[in-house]
């Protein structure tokens, strides 16, 4: 087990499959309420025809 980290989902979104795997391996995360409900919630989204879920 690693340090505690506590970060946001642009962190989050800036890492890659294979980063986050290490990152998980290597750090203890603290997943802070409000973020994990937001995070949730982008997950919940529609969206629209021709468009990606970053846009």
């Amino acid at each position: 087990m690693g340090p505690t980290v506590l970060f946001d989902k642009s962190f989050l979104q800036s890492l890659t499959v294979d980063e986050s795997v290490i990152f998980d391996h290597f750090f203890i995360a603290v997943i802070c309420p409000l973020f994990y409900v937001e995070t949730l919630a982008d997950f919940e989204k529609a969206v629209r025809q021709g468009r990606t879920p970053e846009q």
